[in-house]
């Protein structure tokens, strides 16, 4: 088994390892290289079981950990029904709430 050199617990349960490439199979390292900036999907049996990705940086991870966010989807639908509800601001008033 694979040791993780770093893990992390959110508030919201999610839980994520990290493991540095040199501990990883060679397998596993030729797929990253292969796949340059798109996902690999793992599966078993044809079931899907876990994602891959590569990412260029770090800021693209970190991105991508935020987009995916269950409160960063919860406030994003939460604007778009205030929105749609009529309750937005025309961007030429900002300035009148800054």
């Amino acid at each position: 088994m694979v040791e993780p050199t770093d893990q992390k617990e959110e508030e919201n349960g999610l839980r994520w390892l990290s493991i540095e490439d040199e501990k990883i199979g060679d397998d596993l390292r030729a797929f990253l290289r292969e796949v340059e900036s798109g996902r690999i999907v793992i599966t078993e049996g044809g079931r899907a079981l876990g994602l891959l990705i590569r990412f260029e940086s770090e800021e693209d991870l970190e991105d991508f950990l935020f987009e995916h966010s269950p409160e960063f989807i919860r406030q994003t639908a939460a604007a778009r029904a205030s929105l749609a509800a009529g309750k937005g601001v025309p961007l030429e008033e900002i300035d009148k709430y800054l």
